[in-house]
C-alpha cells in the first residue's frame, strides 16, 4: 500500500501574504535607489549637454576657419583668371605687333 506524502501550502511555498509583504524599509530603500538614479541621470544629462556645447563650439570654430580658407581660395581663383587674361593679352599683343614679334 502506498502512502501519499501530504504537504500543506505553508510548507510548500510561502503564503501569498508573506510574499507580498513590503516593509517600510523596502520602500525607503527603493526611494533611495530612485533618488540615486535620478541624480545619476541628471549628472549624465549635464555631462552630455556640456559635451554637446563643446562640439557645437568646435564646429562653429571650424566652420569659421573653413569660410576664411574658402574666401582665400576664391581670391586666388580671381587672380588666376586675371593672370590668364593678362597672358592672353600679352600673347595677342606679341602676335599683333610686328616689331615685338621679332624680339620674342
Amino acid at each position: 500500500v502506498f502512502r501519499r506524502a501530504h504537504t500543506t501550502t505553508s510548507e510548500a511555498s510561502p503564503s501569498p501574504s508573506s510574499r507580498s509583504a513590503v516593509t517600510a524599509k523596502d520602500i525607503q530603500n527603493l526611494q533611495q535607489e530612485i533618488q540615486t538614479l535620478q541624480t545619476l541621470l541628471r549628472q549624465q544629462a549635464q555631462t552630455h549637454q556640456e559635451h554637446l556645447e563643446s562640439l557645437t563650439e568646435s564646429f562653429a570654430t571650424r566652420a569659421a576657419h573653413l569660410e576664411t580658407k574658402l574666401e582665400e581660395i576664391n581670391g586666388h581663383v580671381g587672380k588666376i583668371s586675371a593672370l590668364e587674361k593678362l597672358v592672353s593679352s600679352v600673347r595677342d599683343f606679341v602676335h599683333d605687333t610686328p616689331g615685338v614679334r621679332g624680339l620674342v
